[in-house]
């Protein structure tokens, strides 16, 4: 069976915050009359980085979330700024969250965060041979504790349902096959 796009007949925004955008558009199914109004959510693309040390250790951070009003532990990561390439963004990131930098880094996958209602994507780099050269650099509203895990451990922890944060959990599906070329 062959699925064909929505005729999208308006777009509008409706909230415009500092992480993201909120709208609606109208859309109509290709085989039917009348078009029903679908909301999106527009945050900027995501860059997320394992980065492995030289002894096999997964840089990890553990920070306050307020969406989930938790503290949680995760891979660092952040959006990309306008322009910015994946890549530079991990770069940037892992050294402001860890004040780690790595001899290499590769993309190695990309999802579509959330489809269903969210335009974004998230972009996951592999980083090798972490080393800490300085301190953290934090976001005015960031604090971060850098903790370091096994690739095993890192595994564990998802299992455990210690790390459950869905895009970390998608990067580990992605170091998986990386490891496994």
């Amino acid at each position: 069976m062959k699925i064909d796009p929505w005729r999208t007949l308006t777009r509008r925004s409706v909230l415009e915050t500092p992480i993201f955008e909120v709208g609606s558009a109208s859309r109509q199914h290709p085989d039917r009359d009348t078009p029903s109004e679908f909301w999106w959510v527009s945050p900027p693309d995501w860059v997320n980085v394992v980065a492995l040390t030289p002894e096999g250790e997964v840089v990890l951070v553990r920070q306050y979330r307020h969406g989930a009003d938790a503290v949680t532990l995760e891979i660092p990561g952040g959006q990309l700024d306008a322009g910015e390439e994946p890549l530079v963004a991990a770069a940037r990131e892992l050294r402001e969250e860890t004040g780690f930098v790595c001899d290499s880094l590769e993309v190695i996958g990309a999802i579509e965060v959330n489809p269903a209602f969210m335009t974004n994507r998230c972009t996951t780099v592999l980083g090798r041979g972490a080393r800490q050269t300085a301190d953290q650099e934090f976001d005015e509203h960031e604090e971060l504790a850098v903790e370091l895990k096994s690739v095993g451990a890192f595994f564990e922890a998802i299992d455990s349902g210690e790390i459950d944060h869905g895009i970390v959990v998608s990067a580990a599906y992605f170091l998986t096959r990386a490891l496994g070329r």
